[in-house]
């Protein structure tokens, strides 16, 4: 009995119970502290790969300039100086982080992700089978959901966890990239193979379950002994020094990156600019240590004070938005006093939703800012050079137009007045020697202004100022012109003159018809000019090109004197021609074939040349002839045989009587003098004015009486005030009869000067006598010129008109 006495009841007192009851409270406790543990060191760890990812990432960009990466467009440009010099950086970031697996940048092009860099060496690394290396504009097939982010919105993003590509599982960051005008041009993606951070993951993961272990066998004898209880809390204890210590590791690795990166000099900062960090790159760059700049302020270290009140603003920015700042350019002072240029960026770091202090990355690019200035200083100078050549190209033009108006206008005289003479020769009977020197007079004449004409051409073809148009026309009907036009040289020397087609041929091209017309009459000027006897002929045909459009060919084959190979070689010279003594016998400039290759070259083609001596020359003519596609082709040349239509010379004039009032504007006296009597001789009556003003007062009294001029020939160039204002006056005081420009000038924009002024028509100096006065006769309906038989041009029908359209 007494050895019961005292015992507790068994319902009071229950070692198993308690032991299970301390076994279930020690497991709890355990799992749980291990539980959350695991968790947040895992939420540490992820955060700070993540973070360190996305500093990675934005150091990547501050490397890109913005500006020189929306350059690249072609995958021409992989293997250029600017794409190497543009991915280096971000090479020697790829090789001194091993964690990096890509390093690359990618650009929206058509919203669609495309790669511009790739620091990527090629080949298959990873024996995936897939190439590790991007070249410019190629397509990101797969982008995932960040990456479309910071494309479209210009935000830095880090993916949460890894996502696997055609490249394989990776943990990626995104950072973007922007030109010095704060505008997004791209972003830096930067990859890390998925399994270093998987194993990261699990070995804390098997770390957490390991403490499990412990646990179950504390609980298992918590219940027997209570000093377990207290190993598990000395474990327990062990474990948070264990965790405490892994992350500070990883604070130790992230600061040993901070403090070692080569090239970027980082400061950490609080917002009154006090440096907290000051790694080594900041003392390579500045030339201060650690211990002396830190306490105190970046601004009073590094900054001029001008630019101190900016940098507090910037400062004050970062702590109020919590956002990083734009990449922007500052002068720095180093240690020694010199001044540096850094592209500086300020990421804040936040901590509890408040920005406890921020990294101020610097990146030295002094050296590009002296390219840049002497680039700068360079493009001046350059500038200048241009200018100058410019202001003598203009000099030059202007010394052309005056030389031509100079020389042009003395030649009217000279020619009309030889034509006067050579017209009153039946009627005076002048001598057969003197009619021949009249002739003389005006042969010579002619080709002087032929001359001045060809070297107008040439120096607008060196001036780039010579103007082509391309527009559809019938090749067919050049070549029928070109020959009909040149019939009448060919039958003076008992020449057959033909065109042929080898094969068919488009009814239009794309071209200028102009002067295509003008290199056909210059070559086949030549082959007539140096052939006796035999034939020229004019065969054309279409020659393709793959890959381009096909070519109009037109060979000029003669039966002439031939060339030698060193005659040829001279020929496209300027003011060479295959020998001197061609010159001597033949005459000519040499300009003609100069200009016409030219003329050809700027039309897309060429000129060839086959020869041999005394076998006759074929000129190969080639122009770009345009898409001819669905063009129809013709397969025979119309007929040439006809005879060209009539041209204006002396007979034709003598027949042109005049019943009109005209009033003359010219400053120069001959050309007055000569101009007023081949008027007056075909029967009008003719008012002069030595300048424009007294041309205006003349007409407008004439109005004021009611009798105004019929027609009104007005000199352009005249003093006082020249013949443009005069016709813009006439036209504002209500002057409606036609004006006719009398100018020196031959080129293309003073004829449109003239008709912008007012003009109705235009003659150039010197003037042909049956052109003028068939001009005058077209406009004025009372005159009725007599028909005349047809007749071969004379010397000097060319001479150009433009009617006012």
């Amino acid at each position: 009995m007494s050895a019961d006495i005292g015992r507790p009841p068994s319902v009071a007192f229950s070692p198993r119970r308690d032991a299970v009851l301390a076994a279930v409270a020690v497991a709890a406790i355990t799992v749980c502290s291990t539980i959350g543990l695991y968790r947040a060191a895992r939420r540490v760890y992820v955060e700070e790969a993540r973070e360190e990812l996305l500093r990675r990432a934005r150091v990547a960009a501050a490397f890109v300039d913005g500006d020189l990466h929306r350059t690249f467009v072609s995958p021409a440009q992989q293997e250029g100086a600017e794409y190497t010099r543009a991915v280096a950086p971000l090479r020697k970031m790829m090789a001194s982080d091993p964690e990096i697996r890509f390093l690359y940048t990618v650009a929206l092009v058509e919203d669609q992700p495309h790669f511009i860099l790739d620091a990527t060496p090629p080949g298959d690394a990873d024996q995936d089978g897939v190439e590790d290396h991007s070249r410019i504009m190629d397509r990101y097939e797969d982008p995932d959901n960040d990456m479309l982010v910071a494309l479209r919105e210009g935000r830095a993003m880090v993916m949460r966890e890894p996502q696997a590509d055609q490249w394989g599982e990776v943990l990626s960051a995104y950072a973007p990239i922007r030109d010095r005008s704060g505008n997004l041009v791209g972003i830096v993606g930067v990859d890390l193979t998925a399994q270093r951070y998987a194993d990261h993951l699990n070995a804390m993961r098997f770390a957490a379950l390991m403490t499990l272990l412990p646990a179950a066998v504390l609980s298992i004898l918590a219940g027997a002994f209570v000093f377990i209880h207290q190993r598990r809390r000395a474990e327990h204890v062990k474990e948070q020094e264990e965790a405490r210590a892994a992350v500070e590791e990883a604070l130790a690795r992230f600061e040993d990156l901070v403090d070692n990166s080569p090239m970027v000099a980082v400061q950490g900062l609080d917002r009154q600019g006090t440096i907290r960090r000051w790694n080594r790159a900041s003392t390579v760059l500045y030339g201060y240590r650690a211990d002396e700049v830190i306490g105190q302020r970046i601004q009073d270290v590094v900054l001029a004070p001008e630019d101190v009140t900016a940098f507090d603003r910037v400062l004050d920015e970062i702590w109020t938005t919590g956002r990083p700042t734009t990449p922007r350019e500052w002068p720095v002072r180093t240690r020694d006093g010199q001044v540096h240029w850094v592209y500086s960026t300020i990421v804040p770091v936040v901590s509890r939703g408040a920005v406890d202090e921020a990294y101020c990355m610097d990146v030295d690019i002094s050296d590009r800012k002296r390219h840049e200035t002497e680039l700068a200083a360079y493009a001046a100078a350059l500038e200048k050079s241009q200018a100058v050549a410019e202001s003598a190209t203009r000099a030059k033009s202007a010394f052309l137009a005056s030389m031509s108006h100079e020389i042009r206008t003395p030649m009217t005289a000279i020619l009309g007045f030889a034509d006067v003479l050579l017209a009153d020769r039946n009627v005076n009977g002048t001598l057969v020697e003197q009619a021949e020197s009249l002739q003389a007079i005006r042969r010579n004449g002619e080709y002087l202004l032929e001359l001045i004409d060809d070297i107008l051409d040439l120096s607008k073809i060196e001036a780039e100022k010579l103007d082509i148009e391309r527009i559809a026309f019938s090749p067919a009907h050049v070549l029928a012109d070109v020959a009909s036009l040149m019939k009448v040289r060919t039958d003076a020397k008992n020449l057959a003159l033909s065109v042929e087609y080898a094969g068919p041929i488009p009814e239009t091209i794309q071209s200028d018809p102009l002067r295509f017309r003008q290199i056909l009459i210059n070559l086949v000027g030549n082959a007539i000019k140096f052939t006796a006897t035999g034939s020229v002929r004019l065969v054309g045909q279409v020659v393709p090109r793959p890959d381009r459009f096909p070519l109009l060919q037109v060979d000029v084959i003669d039966t002439g004197i031939g060339l030698t190979p060193q005659e040829i070689s001279n020929l496209f010279q300027p003011f060479n021609q295959a020998d001197s003594s061609t010159t001597r016998k033949y005459g000519g400039s040499g300009l003609g074939l100069v200009i016409s290759r030219r003329l050809a070259a700027m039309l897309g083609g060429d000129i060839a040349i086959h020869s041999m001596p005394g076998q006759g020359s074929t000129f190969s003519v080639t122009v770009e002839a345009g898409d001819l596609a669905g063009v129809p082709l013709r397969e025979m040349p119309p007929d040439t045989t006809a005879a060209a239509a009539p041209a204006f010379d002396a007979t034709t004039a003598d027949n042109v009587e005049l019943n009109c009032r005209i009033l003359l504007a010219e400053d120069g006296p001959d050309n007055r003098r000569l101009i007023a009597f081949l008027l007056e001789k075909a029967g009008a009556e003719v008012t002069v004015a030595e300048n424009g003003q007294l041309a205006f007062d003349a007409a407008r009294a004439a109005i004021a009486h009611g009798a105004p001029f019929d027609m009104v020939l007005m000199d352009m160039q005249m003093p006082v005030m020249d013949g443009y204002e005069a016709t813009r006056q006439l036209r504002a005081e209500g002057y409606a009869g036609p004006i006719v420009a009398l100018t020196a000038h031959a080129m293309t924009d003073d004829r449109q000067k003239c008709l912008d002024a007012g003009c109705d028509d235009y003659l150039t100096k010197p003037i042909h006598r049956a052109r003028m006065l068939h001009t005058i006769a077209s406009y004025l309906s009372s005159v009725q010129p007599r028909p005349t038989p047809t007749a071969a041009g004379c010397p000097g029908d060319d001479s150009q008109t433009a009617r006012r359209r």
